[in-house]
């Protein structure tokens, strides 16, 4: 017996529907190598990757943030670029072609002496990662249930990062800081082959699915990658500034790291609900419920005097991130089956992760954590209520499509 059930057609499109989430794992597998670790991976990768260029070249702190910075920027502006011309490439193609180019990229980042030259190949390591971005993408948006490919793919790529970024914190110290790039281009080749996982092409699109795409895209569309936008950009503050906050608790170094490490590791089983899940509750329950949680434990994060307090506070707000994103990429998919609307999110966030860290960095200055409390919780309502004003107003505008937006699955898992 087939483990693949028939194609359910929607908005004359037949797309794949897993009947669990083993059928599912050689497309998880691929969008845990394609957009995770090679699309993301210099987001997910930030922290080791500065500290290298601090040790290995002897940049400054806002020269080694430059330079990541520079990278994030291209990855973004390169995928809302390439968004169109991705849904009519083979997703594979279109994805080993990057991860080719980032990985050169990668490799010739670590032999590069001058500056320049090193900005220069960040933006090409940045363009290559935005061709898997977008291909990844693509394909998550042709599948029936997004939610759960993408929480899969982010439980996988957890796992992994277990693995990896204790490695690579080992190899940048055995190096002093110039290898970390070399073992990122490494880890690229090593992923080829789930890459190639992707398909070669997927099913042809209508010209009422395309007229659909386009009138959508015209305001309501932009709520969603505003909620994503606000959403991500206290997130990821909250980690990049979660230093800060140690001290301010007066963390032991050895106890912050202990935090970092099972923040990370709670990143799987917050993924691996969520594919558990899947959208048999709908997706505006999890999205709001995860979205107000965030916000009580950011705020107890931040305003954290205890160690324990810290602790507990910064992994149940990674654990909730974890699980919310794989409804936020979901919805945009669920919206938008050429995965232009999910190439967009994608975008939002790489561009939350380069202004975060200065944004969030002012505001500390300028109003202190208390007022840094004031303006995250405006922040996530307001994401909040971008998510439920934009499922209203879709409803409104076109009932076909909003019956996906909240339960397209209520089978068990």
């Amino acid at each position: 017996m087939s483990s693949q059930a028939p194609a359910e057609v929607i908005n004359g499109k037949k797309l794949p529907r897993f009947e669990s989430l083993r059928a599912a794992a050689p497309i998880m597998l691929a969008m845990a190598a394609t957009l995770q670790a090679i699309g993301f991976g210099s987001q997910n990768l930030s922290p080791v990757l500065i500290e290298g260029l601090r040790q290995g070249r002897g940049l400054t702190e806002g020269m080694a943030g430059l330079v990541q910075t520079v990278e994030l920027v291209t990855t973004a502006i390169s995928a809302f670029l390439l968004a169109s011309l991705a849904s009519r490439m083979s997703p594979r193609r279109l994805a080993l072609s990057g991860a080719v180019i980032a990985a050169i990229a990668h490799f010739a980042s670590s032999l590069a002496e001058p500056l320049y030259l090193l900005l220069f190949l960040r933006v090409v390591a940045g363009v290559g990662a935005a061709m898997c971005v977008c291909a990844a993408n693509v394909v998550l948006s042709a599948q029936r249930e997004p939610d759960r490919i993408y929480a899969g793919s982010y439980a996988a790529s957890a796992l992994a990062g277990i693995v990896v970024l204790p490695f690579m914190v080992y190899i940048g110290a055995l190096t002093d800081g110039w290898g970390v790039y070399a073992i990122d281009g490494a880890w690229v080749v090593v992923l080829l082959p789930l890459v190639a996982l992707l398909p070669a092409r997927l099913p042809d699109r209508t010209a009422t699915e395309d007229h659909e795409a386009i009138v959508r895209s015209r305001g309501v569309m932009l709520l969603p990658l505003a909620a994503i936008g606000l959403f991500s950009t206290f997130s990821v503050g909250l980690w990049a500034f979660s230093g800060v906050v140690a001290e301010a608790a007066h963390v032991t170094a050895e106890f912050f790291g202990m935090t970092l490490s099972v923040g990370t590791a709670l990143c799987f089983g917050g993924a691996w609900l969520a594919s558990t899940i899947g959208t048999r509750y709908g997706r505006l329950p999890p999205l709001l419920g995860g979205i107000v949680a965030t916000l009580i434990a950011s705020t107890i994060f931040f305003s954290a005097t205890t160690p324990i307090v810290f602790g507990l506070s910064f992994v149940v707000a990674q654990t909730i991130y974890a699980f919310i994103m794989p409804f936020m990429f979901g919805f945009c998919s669920s919206l938008d089956r050429t995965g232009k609307l999910a190439i967009a999110a994608s975008s939002a966030i790489l561009i939350s992760a380069s202004v975060a860290p200065a944004l969030i960095g002012w505001l500390i200055q300028a109003m202190g954590l208390a007022g840094l409390i004031a303006v995250m919780t405006i922040g996530y309502l307001l994401s909040a209520l971008a998510f439920y004003a934009s499922t209203r107003l879709i409803r409104d505008d076109a009932e076909p499509v909003s019956g996906h937006l909240e339960s397209t699955d209520r089978s068990p898992a």
